[in-house]
């Protein structure tokens, strides 16, 4: 996993793009990750194998996650395979919105068809609260916040409850300038469902 973002960050540093830079750098980046169709087969368990380079990982693993930032991580719900759930993404990409004593709301992009993604992203980027240390950038939102305007109205789908005992890894902490190259990787492991009736969908529920 790791080796993947270093390698489209890689090759769009050596055309000359920062992936936060300018719109078409963004574009760049998404397309190359669209692109990547090796994590396609890719269990879960090694995608999200932990200290496998002896701690150098650039992404890092945390036992918590905050408010804003995008996390990876693995999720065994507790309704799984009931009326209740139909079906749920095994490994969610999450931006947290609202914490909770024992679980937490996460807007889960993997919902949403990528174009959608691409857009619902876009939008969210004027959230976005910068800091002077880059990995400590994050968006700052709320869920009454993104419910009052319509230009975030593909968030709607996306929102989920975590019960956290049912979080099955630490969280893998996506890096600002890798959030456009997570949210095209073929990253979703939807059960009970294929992506393509999921995301019709969510698309039912935004329009």
């Amino acid at each position: 996993m790791k080796d993947t973002f270093k390698q489209i960050l890689e090759d769009g540093f050596k055309k000359g793009y920062n992936p936060r830079e300018t719109a078409e750098a963004v574009e760049w980046f998404r397309k190359k990750a669209s692109q990547t169709r090796t994590l396609r087969n890719t269990k879960t368990s090694k995608i999200m194998r932990l200290g496998e380079d002896g701690g150098s990982n650039r992404n890092t693993f945390n036992k918590k996650q905050m408010i804003g930032r995008m996390y990876l991580f693995e999720y065994d719900p507790k309704t799984k395979n009931t009326p209740k759930l139909p079906y749920y993404d095994r490994f969610p990409l999450i931006f947290p919105i609202e914490k909770y004593s024992d679980s937490f709301l996460g807007m889960n992009m993997h919902y949403l068809y990528p174009a959608h993604r691409a857009v619902l992203m876009d939008a969210l980027k004027g959230l976005t609260l910068e800091s002077s240390t880059p990995e400590r950038t994050r968006l700052q939102m709320t869920y009454n916040l993104l419910n009052k305007s319509a230009k975030y109205k593909y968030f709607k789908p996306c929102v989920k409850r975590y019960i956290t005992e049912n979080v099955m890894t630490d969280y893998m902490k996506i890096e600002p300038d890798e959030w456009d190259i997570a949210l095209f990787l073929p990253l979703e492991r939807f059960k009970g469902a294929s992506r393509r009736k999921v995301w019709a969908e969510s698309r039912r529920r935004y329009k």
